[in-house]
């Protein structure tokens, strides 16, 4: 059942000359390479002016960036064997594919890159069941995409993409920095710095739970994480996060079907209001649906309340364990239930994407990524299933959570008695892993919601410093889909150039419906009391910002801060007190904003920005941007503010997308902003093969760039731009920076075969008509690649 929304014609013009000048959405990001550069290759540069550079001396190091580049099977650019279009069926999430690792040297005013697709075992069951020729061999086992991760359903599991964010990492007796690379649903893996291989898991397999309970065994489990762990320089410890759901947790039918009623409410008022007093049939069966929604919210709530109740007397699959990793070994050191006070089970409803780490506290949230069930159906050929599941998405979906739940976890209690099994009270309890020592975790509740952060390492006065970007109403989790419409289009006009350019963007993420805005918060660690709160824009901007909006004359701190995507900061391993952090967001764009995403957010309670002017800023277009955010000292009364510093920031053409800030510093740097921001750049409507490109340049992409700029001097533009003709990042996330790589000399003793063997042959016990399959398979096609 469709709603009112704001309405704004597609004026969008129609020539190529009108075009370039509008705000487009860069269509290069729904390809990608996937072609591996082991040895490396000499990047091109070019000064601000287009004329071949050498780079300063003093921008040193190794940048690398990590994203998804499709899979083994998706669909290729014509012509263009190495280049994946892995959303080509309309489907498919971009946050969907192998991790791929970019790594940039910089050497002596030159740059070099590396790129290297990083494959667990996962990786060669899926390229062994995926090749054609296999067919006959490994029928029934091959993976296939299910929205935003791929599987082989019932058969051998989920696959681990590692392609999220890093974790640097050293022991004091390690000659060298480590490095991680991790993704929300799976085992982080140490990799090689310098060659990009990759090397060994964190824990094994039967160290860690599946996310729901019940499961069938299979090798590849469904594991739910957190993509940015946390390690400790002083301690060498290297925490994380393992997360089960109940079935009822994962379904969430109440927060589906409260959304349900809530538009269709909106949807009755609008009907009532143009037709007063008259009765037509298109009312009558939206009042007769909205009570049956309203029945079975009864039901489902009255069902939660029994099912909340018995949870005290059950062993609810619902938990979150907090893991401990020494880098010595492979093997998990130490393992804790983490409960809320009065013994409590704790439920993460979304997921836990980032953990923070201060010098007396382990902080993790409730991220505002959502997890929903849609988000994990498989694309189907077959037009009426695929019909069905449409409707089955447009239903069970909900908006994410107008907040976040931030977890404190107090250090000391870890190794106190607070952390001891207690076998009387577990005695009592039917909870699932009754036998780990329980935690106490504080609970505390932040708005607007938000799924970055970073933390203050030292906490004076137990006070907890958090340095947050509010994703207000945009939702990370929601991409792009084939039967989406353009919130532009009331007519869903099929033939409009916004839906057109909107469905050659399936996969991406949709656009945001609120200014996102930079927090400072300032928690008692101890009591859980919020000391101090500070947000850019702030709420009592409000009218102002609306004002300017409807005038066209937008400050441009307003402009800044529209679907803020990734930090770039001085990482000094631990930082002691940020106070200055780089903000990198991807702007606002007509192409990106669908109408399913306009109705979930309507009723959006943090609203700062009316939802009417939102949709103005998207149509004329946001462009992406990196700013600066600065923490400020008043001596006056001792106290720290934040601004967003107005003459330090850039923001690019509205048909480039700029993303993956990295902050590199220089040599005995002064402060947090002495150095250089490196990012990625998306240059082109879309992909081009090198036949295809104008000027037929063969040092150069036309999709993908690298620029770099002064920290201290963003407003002045890139200093310097890199490419190569090979250079097709599409989709990406996170980066890191370490001041030299080389291949670690601590190698872990890591058996694979002893790692997933259990697995196989329960596997093969329980459905032994696939035993000969799975046996060659990883006899033959996975073993023999970690010899």
């Amino acid at each position: 059942m469709q709603q009112t929304q704001p309405q704004i014609t597609d004026n969008s013009p129609k020539n190529n000359s009108e075009k370039n000048s509008q705000a487009r959405f860069p269509l290069s990001i729904v390809s990608v390479s996937r072609e591996e550069l082991i040895e490396p290759v000499s990047l091109t540069i070019r000064d601000a002016d287009g004329n071949q550079a050498t780079l300063p001396e003093d921008l040193h190091g190794l940048f690398f960036l990590t994203g998804p580049a499709g899979s083994v099977n998706s669909p290729r650019a014509e012509g263009e064997q190495n280049v994946a279009l892995p959303s080509q069926d309309g489907w498919t999430a971009l946050y969907n594919g192998d991790g791929m690792v970019h790594q940039i040297k910089f050497t002596q005013g030159h740059a070099s890159l590396r790129a290297r697709l990083l494959k667990p075992p996962c990786y060669y069951a899926d390229r062994a069941t995926s090749k054609p020729a296999n067919s006959s061999i490994y029928q029934n086992l091959a993976f296939q995409n299910a929205g935003i991760s791929r599987a082989s359903f019932f058969k051998l599991g989920v696959r681990n993409q590692l392609n999220t964010a890093f974790v640097p990492f050293k022991l004091k007796d390690d000659e060298s920095t480590r490095l991680l690379v991790t993704w929300d649903v799976g085992r982080p893996y140490e990799i090689d710095p310098e060659t990009l291989e990759i090397l060994t898991p964190v824990g094994n397999n039967q160290e860690w739970s599946d996310l729901l309970a019940n499961q069938p065994v299979l090798p590849f489990k469904n594991i739910l994480t957190s993509a940015h762990p946390v390690f400790d320089f002083n301690t060498e410890q290297l925490f994380t996060l393992n997360i089960g759901k109940s079935i009822w947790t994962l379904l969430d039918f109440s927060r589906s079907l409260e959304a349900r009623i809530q538009e269709n409410s909106l949807r009755l008022k609008s009907i009532l209001e143009e037709t007063r007093d008259k009765i037509d049939l298109e009312l009558n069966l939206l009042r007769i649906y909205s009570l049956i929604l309203g029945i079975l919210k009864i039901l489902f709530n009255f069902l939660g309340v029994i099912e909340r109740f018995s949870r005290i007397f059950s062993g609810r699959y619902d938990f979150v364990h907090l893991l401990m990793w020494d880098a010595k070994e492979i093997n998990i050191k130490k393992k804790w239930n983490i409960i809320l006070p009065n013994n409590r089970n704790l439920k993460i409803a979304q997921t836990a994407h980032q953990m923070g780490l201060t010098e007396d506290y382990i902080i993790f949230i409730e991220s505002s990524f959502k997890f929903t069930l849609e988000k994990s159906l498989p694309f189907q050929k077959d037009s009426l299933i695929n019909s069905f599941k449409i409707f089955l998405a447009n239903f069970i979906d909900y908006p994410q959570y107008p907040y976040t739940k931030l977890y404190i976890i107090k250090r000391a209690d870890l190794n106190s008695d607070k952390a001891k099994v207690n076998h009387w009270r577990n005695w009592f309890s039917l909870r699932p892993f009754k036998n780990l020592p329980n935690i106490v975790a504080r609970e505390i509740k932040i708005s607007p919601e938000f799924c970055h952060y970073q933390v203050d390492f030292k906490n004076k006065q137990n006070q907890i410093v958090l340095h947050i970007a509010h994703l207000s109403a945009t939702d990370i989790a929601e991409c792009i889909r084939n039967f989406d419409c353009s919130g532009f289009d009331s007519s869903n006009n099929q033939n409009s150039e916004l839906n057109y350019r909107l469905k050659k963007l399936a996969g991406s993420v949709v656009n945001p419906l609120d200014i996102n805005r930079l927090g400072r918060w300032v928690i008692d660690g101890e009591t859980g009391k919020v000391i101090d709160k500070q947000l850019v824009p702030e709420e009592q901007e409000r009218e102002l910002v609306n004002d300017q909006i409807a005038a066209d004359k937008l400050d441009s701190k307003f402009q800044l801060t529209w679907r803020t995507a990734f930090y770039a900061f001085q990482d000094q391993q631990p930082t002691e007190r940020f106070t200055d952090i780089f903000w990198n967001s991807w702007g606002a764009s007509p192409d990106t904003l669908t109408a399913k995403t306009l109705r979930a957010y309507q009723n959006y309670p943090n609203r700062l920005v009316d939802l009417e002017r939102v949709t103005e800023l998207a149509h004329k277009g946001i462009p992406s941007s990196i700013c600066h955010l600065r923490v400020i000292n008043n001596s006056e009364n001792d106290t720290e503010e934040i601004e967003i510093n107005p003459h330090n920031y850039f923001q690019f053409a509205k048909n480039n997308l700029g993303t993956s800030a990295q902050f590199i510093p220089r040599p005995n740097a002064k402060d947090q902003t002495d150095g250089y921001i490196v990012c990625v750049v998306l240059t082109s409507d879309e992909f081009l093969a090198q036949s295809d490109r104008p000027d037929n340049d063969p040092e150069w992409s036309q999709n993908s760039e690298i620029w770099i700029f002064d920290a201290q001097k963003l407003n002045q533009g890139p200093l310097y731009k890199m490419s190569h003709p090979k250079l097709n990042i599409g989709f990406s996330f996170h980066t890191t920076w370490m001041p030299e790589a080389k291949s670690p000399k601590r190698r872990l003793e890591y058996d694979v075969k002893e790692d997933y063997e259990y697995l196989v042959e329960q596997l093969i016990e329980n459905q032994p008509e696939l035993g000969d399959k799975i046996r060659k398979l990883f006899d033959e096609e996975i073993y023999p690649n970690f010899k």
